[in-house]
């Protein structure tokens, strides 16, 4: 007689689509995924650093089931692998960013803390440890955490780029997973022996040490912006040097292009001259929209191949005072007849 009244008839049971279907589990896409991780992730690192200093105060069981509801509320239903991926990098990103402004110690401190917080809610919660147990496995496990931030972002070595990467975020990942490997056999020395093995696995687990390299490379630049943000004063001594030889690889660069660009090798200061003719009759036929037609060839000795290579090969520090000035005229020259015609341009319009 109707749906309100809970009685079907036999014409609404063959509508009921329910029955004829196989509903599937429903699964985001991949961006979706990883964008939510992020988002869930952010929000358990800020709220791992609180729960933690709220442990001061009342104790690591009452803690444990407070921060178990924030994993349960903040954790995305149907999460995929690369959505867990996001929400693990970016937990501990989040936990270094509230410790940001003390600089690395901070970032290590606050890492160590939410990291062995969260730790410690997952060994009592999820794995059904006891609280001594997960008191001495977490404190191993943050106090790893805090190692592997501070390292990355501390900016120790400044040596080259790839070998600070090597030793600051390659060798403590390494050293990180082989701690977790430790923390496996502690809890089966405890007598959880399918808990330790769970740890043991996550050891060599492919995600698990890609999780870690995304997180380390990610403290890694944050050293490298706060140490570029930190030296953004340098001397003024140091910034007039480096504006000199920064201008005399530029007058370098300029007057190998200069004689490299020439047909000929000049023998004489007219040869040089003429060249200079050449490309000032050059130009002004360019900007007139006619065809370049020179009149008279440079003169000197036709240039080869390995003339050019030899120059460059040289990479002279320093040029023929006339040519050098003479590659100043050519340039002098471009730059003035460039802008006159832009003026003519614009009094024409």
């Amino acid at each position: 007689m109707g749906l309100l009244s809970g009685e079907f008839t036999e014409q609404d049971l063959a509508f009921d689509e329910t029955k004829l279907t196989d509903p599937k589990k429903f699964k985001r896409g991949t961006l979706s995924d990883i964008g939510l991780g992020a988002v869930s992730g952010t929000a358990k690192g800020v709220l791992s650093v609180s729960n933690a200093a709220s442990r001061f105060v009342e104790g690591d069981e009452v803690a444990d089931k407070r921060m178990q509801q924030v994993n349960e509320a903040f954790t995305p239903l149907n999460q995929g692998q690369a959505g867990q991926v996001a929400s693990g990098i970016t937990e501990v990103v989040a936990a270094g960013t509230v410790g940001a402004p003390l600089g690395p110690y901070g970032m290590a401190a606050t890492v160590g803390l939410g990291t062995r917080a969260t730790e410690h809610t997952k060994l009592t919660q999820q794995l059904g440890v006891d609280q001594d147990t997960a008191d001495v496995a977490s404190n191993i496990y943050g106090a790893t955490n805090a190692a592997l931030a501070f390292l990355p972002v501390s900016n120790v070595f400044k040596k080259s780029l790839v070998a600070d990467y090597a030793a600051l975020v390659v060798a403590p990942t390494a050293a990180g997973q082989a701690l977790t490997y430790a923390e496996g056999a502690y809890l089966e020395g405890k007598g959880y022996e399918k808990q330790g093995q769970q740890y043991k696995d996550m050891a060599t687990d492919p995600t698990a040490i890609l999780m870690n390299l995304g997180i380390g490379t990610t403290f890694y630049a944050a050293g490298r912006y706060m140490n570029a943000q930190g030296n953004a004063d340098l001397p003024e001594a140091e910034v007039h040097k480096a504006e000199a030889d920064f201008n005399a690889t530029v007058e370098q660069a300029q007057a190998d292009a200069d004689v490299s660009s020439m047909p000929n090798v000049a023998e004489t200061v007219d040869d040089l001259a003429q060249h200079q003719n050449n490309i000032n009759q050059a130009i002004d036929q360019v900007m007139k929209g006619e065809k370049v037609n020179i009149s008279e060839a440079t003169g000197g000795k036709l240039k080869t191949l390995d003339d050019v290579k030899k120059y460059i090969q040289a990479n002279q520090k320093k040029v023929q005072p006339t040519l050098e000035e003479l590659s100043n005229n050519i340039r002098s020259s471009i730059s003035s007849r460039l802008a006159a015609n832009k003026n003519n341009s614009s009094n024409d319009e």
